[in-house]
């Protein structure tokens, strides 16, 4: 999504563009968060429970009622 081009009179939106421009630049946009194989394995798991794919996911069984 393309954003406008802020007029040149606009000055506090073209120091924000810059300042994010500076920002992407420097690198910190788009690294992620460095992260252990333990925590990535992890988070890929709960990913296929979420998609329903996960092998060793069980619905817990369903509780017999007390009462008939």
């Amino acid at each position: 999504m393309p954003l406008e081009i802020p007029a040149p009179s606009d000055r506090d939106t073209i120091d924000h563009a810059r300042r994010w421009r500076a920002h992407v630049e420097a690198g910190r946009i788009g690294t992620g968060t460095p992260s252990t194989a333990e925590i990535a394995l992890q988070h890929l798991y709960n990913e296929e429970v979420l998609w329903g794919r996960a092998r060793t996911f069980a619905y817990p069984a369903p509780r017999r009622s007390r009462w008939p």
